[in-house]
């Protein structure tokens, strides 16, 4: 015991901790993951090819979070492009409307 705690009070004393400032910890990215915008032709495009979506599925396909897709979906209801069609506790699905 008394080895290691010698080892611990050397290490200690070579290496000073260095204490984040909090500057750099506001300036850190949230999850800087972004999908194009909701007027992109391309995205709604894709969407319109399939019968059945679901957030997992968006994300796997534009390799996003979940959540990312999950708003995606959100923004796209609201704006009447998608249409939720059943809800479960653990999935919603949705079908392109046009």
């Amino acid at each position: 015991m008394e080895r290691q705690q010698k080892l611990r009070t050397k290490k200690q004393q070579q290496e000073p901790r260095k204490k984040r400032s909090g500057a750099n910890v506001l300036n850190r990215r949230a999850g800087g993951v972004s999908l194009p915008g909701v007027e992109d032709k391309e995205l709604v495009g894709e969407l319109s090819k399939m019968k059945a979506i679901t957030p997992y599925m968006v994300a796997s396909r534009y390799d996003v979070r979940l959540s990312v897709a999950k708003n995606l979906l959100n923004s796209l209801q609201g704006r009447g492009l998608i249409q939720l069609m059943a809800v479960n506790s653990n999935l919603k699905l949705y079908q392109f409307t046009g």
